[in-house]
């Protein structure tokens, strides 16, 4: 998963970062914005999808706030989904829902 990011000109600056609010599976950076991705591994993607609940997203999502520290800059949110051949299937910028 990270090389999806370093390919597209970022920096992954954090892996599995913890906080208070939780873990962070990968952090990364591209120009000003950092991008926050929960990564979900499964037999099949569809299963790898199913495992993402709007709970955790919500919790990533205070993470995210925890870590930037209250700064005034552009974050997102990432999901990406690995199945066991290796496939890998990535939404950018989903929202949490609670």
């Amino acid at each position: 998963m990270a090389r999806h990011y370093t390919e597209k000109g970022g920096e992954v600056v954090e892996t599995n970062w913890r906080g208070r609010a939780g873990e962070v599976d990968l952090i990364a950076r591209h120009g000003d914005l950092t991008i926050f991705v929960e990564v979900k591994t499964s037999r099949t993607l569809a299963q790898a999808t199913d495992l993402l609940r709007p709970a955790q997203l919500a919790r990533i999502a205070r993470a995210a706030e925890e870590y930037m520290g209250g700064a005034l800059t552009d974050f997102r949110i990432d999901a990406g989904f690995v199945d066991a051949s290796g496939a890998i299937t990535l939404y950018e910028n989903v929202t949490a829902y609670s």
